[in-house]
């Protein structure tokens, strides 16, 4: 959040950092009751109703905050962050687009170009985002983060060759970085090589050991192995730490199928439906579902 020194507003920063919401926002409420046209005011109520679950409320105020300064790019760039987080790709780019027209130093530029190409990935359109990665990359050569997202987006691309030799990359650079370690290791086990897979997972969970998409990932690379045993208690672990991850639902519900329990199989792929598992990834769980689950 953009912060200015003010009293009353460091009051109400501190008390959203320590999660204290509600009396953040009725110190808020104050603020804006004296002064109705600051548009830092609504952006951080904004803020403060999103991290509340307030969605529709937040979106009225960021709304506020963009009418009131409709050419800077930070009131854009927070409301394209709101409809990121809701799985909103087109209308993220669309804001995304604006911060960058109004957007003052490069290094912002080139930054809301990368986080474009992230929404892109995140609507499927891996070729728009493998391009904005790319110049992100002109930018700056070395970033870990731009790095990691290029290669997972190769991979996507089904450019494996591609996709591990940017991975090794950033992993060479951030020898502790999970999530270039991870991917990495997801990029491996799309090609076939489960047994480097499951020693990059197990590398995670080294540095992380609590990592829910390092288990699910090394769950399945097992179930991919036939070690149905192995791959459902990583799985298992998986849920019991993110339990709102789809895939996870979808990979056990594959050990399900291989073990012939198809009741809890077409439980768990529906459960994976339910969490938006097709929105992000593909049809997939439609069509197992479709195969394995009759009507009753």
């Amino acid at each position: 959040m953009q912060r200015k020194e003010n009293p009353s507003l460091e009051r109400i920063y501190s008390l959203y950092d320590q999660e204290k919401y509600e009396e953040a926002l009725q110190q808020i409420n104050i603020l804006i009751a004296a002064h109705n046209d600051s548009a830092l005011f609504y952006n951080l109520r904004g803020n403060i109703q999103k991290m509340m679950g307030n969605m529709d409320e937040a979106l009225i105020n960021f709304d506020k905050a963009v009418a009131l300064q409709p050419t800077n790019h930070f009131y854009y760039s927070t409301r394209a962050n709101y409809f990121y987080d809701l799985q909103k790709p087109d209308e993220c780019i669309r804001d995304i687009n604006r911060a960058i027209a109004y957007a003052r130093e490069d290094s912002v530029k080139y930054s809301d170009i990368v986080r474009r190409g992230t929404a892109k990935a995140m609507k499927r359109d891996f070729q728009g985002a493998y391009e904005d990665f790319m110049v992100g990359l002109a930018f700056d050569s070395t970033n870990i983060a731009i790095l990691t997202a290029t290669g997972t987006v190769l991979n996507d691309l089904n450019r494996k060759e591609e996709a591990i030799s940017y991975l090794e990359k950033a992993v060479l650079q951030a020898p502790r970085e999970i999530a270039a370690i991870g991917n990495l290791g997801f990029t491996h086990m799309e090609a076939g090589n489960y047994e480097k897979a499951i020693s990059l997972f197990n590398r995670v969970l080294e540095i992380a050991p609590e990592d829910p998409f390092a288990f699910n990932n090394r769950g399945f690379a097992r179930y991919k192995q036939h070690d149905l045993e192995g791959a459902m208690k990583d799985i298992q672990r998986s849920i019991k730490l993110k339990a709102d991850n789809s895939y996870a639902f979808r990979n056990r519900a594959l050990v399900y199928i291989a073990r012939k329990d198809m009741d809890s199989a077409c439980r768990d792929l529906q459960r994976a439906i339910d969490l938006g598992f097709s929105q992000m990834y593909g049809d997939e769980v439609e069509q197992l579902k479709s195969q394995y689950c009759e009507e009753k």
